[in-house]
């Protein structure tokens, strides 16, 4: 995936969102209001900045990570992605909102993902219309960090959406486990 987007910018989803950007990945941080925006750019940022500080990369390729990075909260601003990831809060009804408002705003062919680490996806599917292009991953706390990626197929899942976590796993260098 070249252009993700990341729904929740909390401690998980802005960690999952600078994993992608350190890899070049264009990458849109969706919240539900400006206090959630600027909280997801502050973590965020403090991410560039301790990596930047420790010499993991120069300023220049600070300001590029920073200049892939969109945070909206308008789910208009998702259409071109390839991928979204839900990383919200570990809760059933909340997480099944926002899969039903990816599912209108983006395009039938883009792969949902779910970042729940123990909710079942099957009944998370269960609320789209298209079941089969919803997968499990489930990063590991701190996202940018821990190698390992958990792919949770559900019943549902399409090749296309098992395979997109495959790719993330590749993208990001985590090792995939099904």
């Amino acid at each position: 995936p070249d252009h993700v987007a990341v729904i929740g910018g909390g401690t998980m989803g802005a960690a999952i969102a600078y994993a992608f950007l350190i890899t070049g990945v264009e990458i849109v941080v969706l919240e539900t209001d400006a206090n959630g925006l600027a909280r997801a750019s502050t973590k965020i940022e403090a991410l560039i900045s301790n990596s930047l500080s420790s010499g993991r990369f120069d300023e220049a390729a600070a300001n590029a990570y920073r200049n892939q990075l969109t945070l909206t909260t308008d789910y208009k601003d998702l259409g071109g992605v390839d991928l979204a990831i839900e990383a919200v809060f570990e809760d059933a009804s909340v997480k099944q909102n926002v899969l039903r408002s990816l599912e209108v705003a983006l395009p039938p062919d883009t792969v949902i993902a779910t970042n729940t680490s123990y909710l079942d996806v099957n009944k998370l599917a269960g609320v789209l219309a298209d079941p089969s292009r919803l997968v499990g991953l489930h990063f590991f706390a701190p996202a940018h960090i821990m190698k390992l990626l958990e792919i949770v197929k559900g019943k549902m899942a399409s090749p296309k959406a098992l395979a997109m976590g495959y790719a993330v796993a590749k993208r990001l260098g985590k090792i995939p486990v099904v």
